[in-house]
């Protein structure tokens, strides 16, 4: 008779508790532990436990927002610095923007007249 493979056990206080066999270990358990030592997703090269991901983003060097204005990536928690810093530029396409809106606008309001 065919003898069951021996059960892996994956124990500590500061590590993963999970139980099962090498197959589940490699197709399910690894993709979601969150003790796993996984690589960062924004590819900065750090490795980090998964569940410490959320802590690695605040200080990851990739972590970036995108400025609703210019679209430039600003590093995270740095948004009110490069609003002081692009100001100038900001109005500028802010204007651009408004003025294109009043086109469309007239150019609207043109399309119902009869030329």
């Amino acid at each position: 008779p065919a003898q069951k493979r021996a059960r892996l056990t994956v124990s500590s206080a500061v590590y993963c508790e999970w139980k099962g066999s090498y197959t589940d270990l490699l197709a399910k358990h690894l993709t979601d532990c969150p003790h796993h030592c996984v690589p960062c997703p924004r590819g900065c090269g750090e490795k980090c436990r998964r569940r410490e991901l959320e802590q690695h983003a605040q200080v990851c060097s990739k972590n970036f927002d995108e400025c609703p204005i210019c679209k430039e990536q600003v590093p995270h928690g740095s948004m009110t610095e490069h609003r002081k810093s692009k100001a100038e530029v900001h109005v500028q396409i802010l204007e651009a923007r408004l003025l294109e809106k009043e086109g469309d606008s007239v150019e609207a309001g043109l399309g119902g007249i009869p030329g």
